[in-house]
């Protein structure tokens, strides 16, 4: 059964400023749109940017921060840590165990932090500091200006999740299904909950923590979707979205919050949208296999199978609806006109399988129309997702390249 830790250490959580905190992340979001400080840009999750972003895009620099890569089938890691980018700087963790600082701009790098063990879980940039998870177990806060390590709370498991912050306190999660509330000052643990499922039945599970509407949102690697008060911790509601996730096929596992509902994808491709207060389900859209899911405005844009769509959110009417081709989305953006998928595709060289190997690829397709608009191949595969800021967008290839495009 799952199991409320609270322990809450003698600096209790300001319940008050946390909840005015979370429940102003809709206004806060908006203007993080103009950098894309955290994984999926927001805290709400919806990776969306209000920038418009002209194609094609160029190669503007690019930096290897894996030197791991396997020549014959062009891929490395995975490489996971998407990048995040704050106040004209990039911030990126890699598989070697470092954590990097580069200007966004020029790419010249500004710090670079060891912390020993492979580092898989995206970075978030708040309050003039970064915060990020490790392999090890360890959940870090550098000064996000020096590189200089402020405090390290040591977990249970690995942390491969992206962070969120509402005031003064950090969520995170790690591999073993539980959540992490900390003093995002201090690293001074406020509370834990734990979904009580025995480690050796856990598949590893790559999903973050949502905020909104005064609740922290989990995708747990047991099927089910928790809403815990940000103040307390307290378990507000859990609903079975999976019902084997063993067997699920890969999808989007982060939770998108808008409008109050939390949107997430279940065992079956179905994208399924609960009310945030109750955990009842209120809408569900299935038969398509999503894979990913995001809105832009009114439109809720899906990828699934081997489809791309749009449709009005509220009536269902389709927009438009694109064939995509046997490929392997990894990761979806929205820009104020574009919809732009970061996937891999097998190449089949005179047809043979044998020697057959997988290409990532970027492309663009108009909102509007779904007609594609620009594609560009990458140096390998693609495994997650990309940040967007100033006209720049940077992504982290599994080679271990990191690499800025921007308009010619």
């Amino acid at each position: 059964m799952p199991r409320n830790c609270l322990n809450v250490s003698p600096r209790r959580l300001l319940a008050a400023a946390v909840l005015l905190a979370v429940s102003g992340c809709a206004a806060q979001s908006v203007e993080w749109r103009q950098s894309w400080p955290t994984y999926l840009a927001d805290y709400e999750r919806r990776s969306a940017s209000a920038q418009r972003l002209d194609v094609p895009l160029r190669a503007l620099w690019r930096r290897d921060v894996a030197p791991y890569f396997d020549v014959l089938h062009k891929r490395g890691g995975p490489q996971l840590s998407a990048p995040a980018l704050r106040d004209g700087s990039l911030y990126v963790g890699s598989l070697d165990g470092r954590f990097y600082r580069f200007d966004a701009a020029t790419g010249n790098l500004l710090w670079v932090y060891e912390a020993g063990a492979p580092l898989e879980s995206p970075p978030t940039v708040d309050g003039g500091r970064v915060f990020f998870g490790s392999a090890d177990g360890v959940m870090r806060c550098l000064d996000a200006e020096t590189g200089r390590e402020i405090f390290s709370y040591e977990a249970s498991s690995e942390v491969i999740s992206s962070p969120v912050r509402a005031s003064d306190v950090l969520f995170f999660t790690s591999s073993n299904n539980r959540l992490y509330a900390v003093d995002a000052g201090s690293g001074e643990k406020l509370w834990t909950y734990d979904r009580g499922v025995q480690p050796a039945l856990i598949p590893r599970f790559f999903a973050s923590p949502a905020l909104g509407d005064g609740r922290v949102f989990v995708l747990f690697s047991d099927g089910f979707l928790v809403a815990l008060d940000a103040s307390s911790g307290k378990q507000l509601w859990t609903r079975r979205v999976i019902e084997d996730p063993r067997h699920a096929p890969p999808a989007r596992r982060t939770p998108l919050v808008r409008e109050g509902a939390v949107y997430v994808v279940d065992g079956g491709g179905a994208l399924v949208a609960v009310d945030t207060a109750t955990g009842e389900e209120i809408d569900r859209i299935g038969g398509l296999g999503v894979r990913d899911f995001l809105f832009s405005g009114a439109t809720l844009l899906i990828v699934g199978g081997d489809t791309a769509l749009a449709m009005d959110a509220a009536t269902k009417h389709v927009f438009w609806k694109r064939p995509l081709g046997p490929m392997r989305v990894s990761s979806l953006f929205v820009t104020a006109d574009k919809l732009f998928l970061l996937y891999n595709r097998e190449r089949y060289p005179l047809g043979w399988k044998r020697l057959a190997w997988t290409e990532g690829y970027v492309e663009a397709l108009s909102i509007e129309s779904g007609r594609s608009l620009w594609t560009t191949r990458l140096d390998s595969t693609v495994s997650t997702a990309a940040a967007v800021s100033d006209g720049h967008v940077a992504l982290l290839t599994d080679r271990g390249t990191l690499q800025v495009l921007g308009a010619r």
